[in-house]
């Protein structure tokens, strides 16, 4: 025993010496039993590996020990070599990365809880608000102002909607679990449907957007992305 193993122990060299190492070393570790499997049944090998081990106060640490078997002239393990390092500190933070990896975890499957019951609790009345939109545009027939009044609410409704698949779809590819959707889309009514939303805000800011082209212009894609 050294005086850097008595340090790290608490314990004199003359109350180390003479008793058994088991002693030092925490019973409940399961890593003891392997230890005094590898070392007191007199094997082969040595044991290199982490143990908790216990200080005279009564206050347990990690150690990293490595030990090798003495043999005597028959072969026979009669007494080992030890090193031990405190890891304590080494162990602590790693406790900690994996308690900050766990909030994590939970952390993001509560916000993909949060996200799905935004889906249903969010798309449900917009699909209503957009259904009763289009019943009223084809009721005003003829009243042009307020027909445009109904169109705005059911574009801001569609403009709602999309926003919220957007959303769902960010946290799609955050999961990577997004997948393209391909199919033949109108380049003219993509970018119809863009100036309709954005039109409104325009005329209330002065400003006057049209856009000019083809009608028919057909592109195989994923028209959200």
């Amino acid at each position: 025993v050294n005086q850097a193993f008595s340090r790290l122990f608490g314990y004199s060299r003359d109350e180390m010496v003479g008793k058994k190492s088991l002693q030092f070393w925490n019973d409940h570790s399961t890593e003891v039993r392997t230890y005094d499997q590898k070392v007191t049944s007199h094997g082969k090998h040595g044991f290199h590996g982490e143990l908790v081990c216990r200080k005279k106060n009564g206050a347990n640490f990690h150690v990293l020990l490595s030990t090798t078997l003495i043999h005597d002239n028959d072969g026979k393990a009669y007494a080992t070599i030890s090193l031990a390092r405190d890891i304590t500190e080494e162990h602590n933070r790693e406790e900690q990365l994996k308690e900050a990896k766990n909030k994590a975890e939970l952390a993001n499957r509560l916000k993909s809880n949060l996200m799905a019951n935004m889906s249903h609790e969010v798309r449900t009345p917009l699909t209503g608000i957009i259904g009763f939109a289009s019943i009223l545009h084809e009721q005003l027939e003829g009243n042009e102002d307020q027909k445009f009044y109904v169109d705005n609410i059911k574009q801001s409704g569609e403009r709602l909607l999309e926003t919220m698949n957007n959303i769902l779809m960010v946290s799609e590819i955050e999961s990577q679990k997004v997948r393209l959707r391909f199919g033949t889309a109108n380049i003219w009514d993509i970018t119809q449907r863009s100036v309709s939303f954005n039109k409104p805000l325009a005329l209330k800011t002065g400003l006057k957007l049209k856009f000019t082209g083809e009608e028919k212009v057909y592109v195989y894609t994923d028209e959200v992305l």
